[in-house]
């Protein structure tokens, strides 16, 4: 099936984005990223090239999920799940931590700050990497998952992804 610039494809629910193609959400930031931007909670990441499928978008508009071809998984979600989960952002950390440990998820990694949490580590044969902030009256997240054999071409995009981790104005 020939792809063009301006058609989008759908196949086993994800939407593939050509190369000069964007989702509504997405924003060209330079040959190799995408700006996301979430209306509903102010969530703001770039998303490396390498996930070049997007599942449709959640009828409540909290996030969106994009996958590589090898499988690999970010997810970007918005939420007030620090004041609706728990009483605080200090306390969503600690229950989010609880959370990827019952999940099965071996913890390497953990690094915090008053308005952010990291955390990864491994299940199975997977990295699992988690980011979550607060700001704009709101908790934004990524959540990604990828091949421990990927690790070469994964690790070195989590620092970009980290750091533009945000809300908007």
């Amino acid at each position: 099936m020939a792809r063009s610039a301006g058609r989008i494809f759908a196949a086993a629910g994800l939407v593939f984005l050509p190369a000069k193609s964007l989702a509504q959400d997405l924003t060209r930031s330079d040959t190799s990223w995408s700006r996301y931007r979430n209306a509903r909670f102010g969530t703001s990441v770039d998303v490396p090239g390498i996930f070049t499928m997007v599942e449709p978008a959640p009828a409540n508009g909290d996030g969106r999920t994009f996958k590589s071809a090898d499988g690999a998984e970010l997810r970007v979600f918005g939420s007030h799940g620090a004041t609706t989960v728990t009483v605080n952002f200090a306390a969503y950390r600690k229950w989010l931590l609880d959370s990827l440990q019952k999940d099965g998820v071996a913890i390497a990694y953990k690094a915090q700050g008053k308005e952010w949490f990291v955390a990864s580590g491994t299940r199975g044969a997977d990295i699992i990497y988690v980011k979550a902030t607060e700001g704009c009256g709101a908790t934004h997240e990524i959540r990604v998952t990828y091949p421990i054999a990927g690790r070469q071409a994964y690790d070195p995009l989590i620092g970009r992804l980290a750091r533009s981790l945000g809300c908007l104005p």
